[in-house]
């Protein structure tokens, strides 16, 4: 975990805007269901129009809020996954130059590199 959290360190406020903004959202769906019941047990028993359209509306608003906040925690969350993608591959890449100098790293090399033989050499045997 804290190998994770040392990448996220450079992008905080993408990581701490992406949970904020998608507790909004749930926040905003959990509320619906209270005005609902209000809807059909103060407005439609009692007839009341007014209260019916006054919670409507309420739902309507909380329904764009909730909206907003699930697509502003995917507008901030796909950034700092990019990032830290582009980050650990980058990392990953250094390693293996590192391992094994400026040749471009392949299947056929890793083969060489570990059995002292081609791949077509490798290939050859098995097949025998």
């Amino acid at each position: 975990m804290t190998k994770v959290l040392k990448y996220l360190k450079k992008y905080w406020y993408f990581a701490l805007l992406t949970p904020l903004f998608m507790v909004l959202e749930v926040s905003m769906d959990l509320v619906q269901p209270s005005l609902m019941s209000r809807i059909v047990d103060e407005g439609i028993v009692a007839g009341d129009i007014q209260l019916i359209l006054n919670l409507g509306g309420q739902m309507l608003i909380f329904t764009v809020i909730g909206c907003l906040g699930g697509v502003l925690s995917g507008v901030f969350g796909t950034p700092i996954a990019g990032y830290q993608t582009h980050e650990s591959r980058t990392l990953h890449a250094r390693h293996k130059r590192h391992l094994y100098g400026n040749r471009p790293f392949s299947v056929t090399f890793a083969v060489q590199a570990r059995y002292g033989v081609t791949r077509h050499q490798f290939w050859r045997e098995e097949i025998q």
